[in-house]
């Protein structure tokens, strides 16, 4: 291996944010994909349905130039296709917006090495030139390869880079309905409860009252906290789900220790879901009640 060192001809790097995906695994969610302490990426659920999406905005609007994807060893979508939206004046002019109803339009696909040569020993890394102005950015996986390595049939990307040059004069738009709309092809309703277990359904009414109660109070950071929060639950319960179809399958072959297995993961994420807090804490009604609390101390006779 040739040891020297070369000047980098990437343009800038350009900060992002994901806003949601189609399904994710527990120990790989999406936000691994911009989290400094992951290094091992984002991974679909496991016998997820396909094709799976991926929702990404920039911090700004952008001159994109270039994106760099690296691919998992053997979670191998086996084919790729970019989207991409650039809002404009009319659009942010919109009463009703959510994330179904972007406009993409498709910049281009890729098709994935099969990775069968180097026994899925090996990371693909793709290199993509872009020219396009953009916020948003769409990602559609296919199908997976199919090989012995993928038991569980995901797709998966290690980590996604996106180079080019901040817009001046331009700041995100703020649409009226952006901070509850979600990224779901049922258009007809915030989610879809057939299938999802009692707790999980509850919680997210919890966190959608509570979401829609911060952007009543004009507290738009934490609506965006609790609208991630409200898609991470959403994707616990599509989980759950998908374990209690494969326990089916498994108690039709009497593998009762499967059975067991996935009883237990059940249980976990239910636990897990039931524990979220999804109360809305005023930072200024708090420091009122602290302040109220102060007093009563001070004033106490017994002090």
């Amino acid at each position: 291996m040739q040891n020297y060192y070369e000047k980098s001809t990437d343009p800038p790097l350009l900060n992002y944010s994901v806003i949601g995906s189609s399904s994710e695994d527990d120990e790989h969610p999406l936000y691994s994909l911009i989290s400094p302490d992951k290094n091992d990426g984002w991974c679909s659920s496991p016998f997820c349905k396909y094709p799976q999406e991926i929702l990404i905005q920039l911090n700004n609007p952008s001159k994109l130039s270039q994106m760099n994807i690296t691919l998992h060893e053997y979670k191998i979508p086996s084919k790729i296709d970019f989207y991409y939206y650039y809002p404009n004046q009319k659009n942010k002019e919109e009463e009703k917006f959510d994330y179904n109803n972007i406009p993409f339009i498709k910049i281009g696909y890729i098709i994935p090495n099969t990775n069968e040569k180097s026994n899925f020993k090996l990371r693909e890394f793709k290199k993509i030139k872009i020219n396009q102005n953009t916020l948003y950015i769409k990602l559609i996986l296919h199908k997976n390869f199919i090989n012995l390595e993928n038991r569980y049939n995901q797709v998966s990307i290690i980590s996604i880079k996106f180079f080019g040059y901040e817009l001046e004069n331009s700041n995100p738009p703020e649409y009226k309905n952006l901070m509850s709309g979600e990224m779901n092809k049922n258009k007809n309703s915030d989610f879809n409860e057939d299938g999802l277990d009692e707790v999980c359904v509850s919680k997210l009414k919890e966190i959608k009252s509570t979401l829609d109660l911060c952007v009543k109070k004009e507290k738009y950071d934490s609506a965006k906290i609790f609208r991630e929060l409200y898609q991470r639950v959403k994707l616990l319960g599509e989980k759950m789900k998908n374990l209690s179809e494969c326990k089916l399958k498994c108690i039709e072959t009497n593998d009762f220790d499967s059975c067991k297995k996935i009883q237990n993961d059940i249980d976990r994420i239910k636990n897990l879901i039931g524990e979220i807090n999804a109360n809305f804490i005023d930072d200024e009604d708090e420091k009122n009640n602290n302040d109220e609390k102060k007093e009563d101390i001070e004033e106490d006779p017994f002090k």
